[in-house]
């Protein structure tokens, strides 16, 4: 396999992740873009990539044998947030727009590479999540306080749920079939039945909540908390908190292997690691602490929405 690295110049680096004679990595080529990235999501197949570029208002199709962009598609306005359905059927780029009639999820076919629909929703930032069957789409928007569902077959809208101040995150538990939304007002996570669309629970944390995601095997899910400098971990078999583990300053993304958690901080130089297997084997334990570049994030000029942590293709440690 290859690294893709987002860079903050309009291209995409290509990097052999095979140790050369003299101890370091090969850059391989490198993919131009028509504009700088700010999120980016792998095809059904992984034979494309798409990247959201929101001073252009395009989304960038680079081919991944050739590694160029072979399409640059009009996506609205602000296209940010990038999410793929899971039978790769659709592309879902949410519209950071300030306009409020421009606001909301344009939806792209991704075997014709062209905008199917734009669907309004509320003002903000928009995070995206699908049912396991990949025939409901939920969409948030930060500057409301709904959850929008959507049928991802007619691409309209079955109903809106109230969800608390600036829902900031939402994810989808298989193990649960349920929709879980963090509101980053309130602080608290709302727990949506897949199958009713009705809340069957609030679970409270506290303000501040910036990312929720579940690990592999949607047991376990993380909140993670910006002003707490926290990350709750949630029982999706029965939607309790179970751990509540202290982590870096301003931690606001967290990703997964199949073995551990790793939670990157704004404020730190450093990332958290928490081991998963002894989740349900001890209520409380430290997480690891790793170095992780030489100043922290914060103190760069841009960060882009897109995880700065991906697991490699030897993902499974």
């Amino acid at each position: 396999f290859y690294m893709l690295v987002m860079n903050n110049d309009s291209s995409i680096s290509v990097v052999d992740p095979i140790l050369g004679v003299s101890g370091i990595t090969q850059l391989y080529g490198m993919i131009m873009l028509k504009d700088r990235g700010e999120d980016w999501a792998m095809g059904h197949n992984e034979k494309y990539l798409y990247v959201s570029m929101p001073r252009s208002k395009m989304v960038a199709v680079v081919d991944l044998e050739t590694f160029k962009v072979i399409k640059n598609i009009e996506a609205g306005d602000n296209p940010t947030r990038l999410a793929m359905q899971a039978d790769g059927r659709y592309l879902w780029v949410g519209n950071n727009s300030k306009e409020a009639d421009l606001t909301g999820v344009t939806v792209i076919d991704t075997q014709k590479f062209e905008v199917v629909k734009f669907i309004p929703t509320g003002p903000g930032h928009h995070e995206l999540a699908f049912s396991e069957d990949s025939r409901t789409a939920y969409v948030t928007s930060s500057g409301s306080s709904q959850l929008i569902i959507l049928d991802t077959q007619n691409l309209t809208k079955i109903k809106t749920i109230e969800v608390g101040e600036r829902p900031i995150a939402v994810t989808f538990s298989k193990l649960s079939q349920a929709v879980y939304v963090a509101s980053e007002e309130e602080g608290r996570i709302s727990v949506i039945d897949a199958a009713s669309h009705r809340v069957i629970k609030q679970i409270a944390t506290a303000p501040g909540l910036i990312a929720l995601r579940f690990a592999p095997g949607d047991r376990w899910g993380f909140a993670v908390n910006l002003k707490q400098d926290s990350v709750q971990v949630i029982d999706a078999s029965d939607n309790s908190i179970t751990h509540n583990f202290k982590v870096g300053k301003q931690p606001h993304q967290v990703s997964f292997t199949a073995s551990y958690a790793y939670i990157r901080s704004l404020g730190a130089s450093e990332m958290q690691l928490i081991l998963l297997s002894q989740l349900d084997k001890m209520t409380s334990f430290d997480p690891q602490t790793v170095p992780l570049g030489n100043r922290p994030p914060n103190e760069y000029p841009y960060l882009a929405v897109a995880d700065a942590i991906s697991a490699t293709g030897e993902w499974d440690t």
